[in-house]
């Protein structure tokens, strides 16, 4: 942690702050740097944030095409089988 610390304080100092993001995720916004080779990371962690925001946008559009059909898509709180 102290690590961290040290490298955001002189990155900021420095003013090399163009790779921080805060995470997509409203419920976490953790500030991280995106190391990707691309530069357009979302999430902090992509097995927790990102999963929880692609699981919740798939769900929501299995009910938006269920219309008001029977049966429902589970709710957005569910643990979700990973293989």
């Amino acid at each position: 942690m102290r690590e961290a610390a040290e490298h955001a304080a002189s990155a900021v100092a420095s003013g090399t702050t163009d790779h921080f993001r805060i995470c997509a995720n409203d419920e976490c916004r953790w500030v991280f740097q995106d190391t990707s080779r691309g530069g357009r990371r979302r999430w902090c962690d992509m097995t927790s944030c990102g999963n929880v925001a692609k699981v919740r946008r798939y769900r929501a559009k299995q009910r938006e095409a269920a219309g008001n059909a029977t049966g429902s898509a589970p709710a957005d709180d569910e643990e979700v089988a990973t293989a």
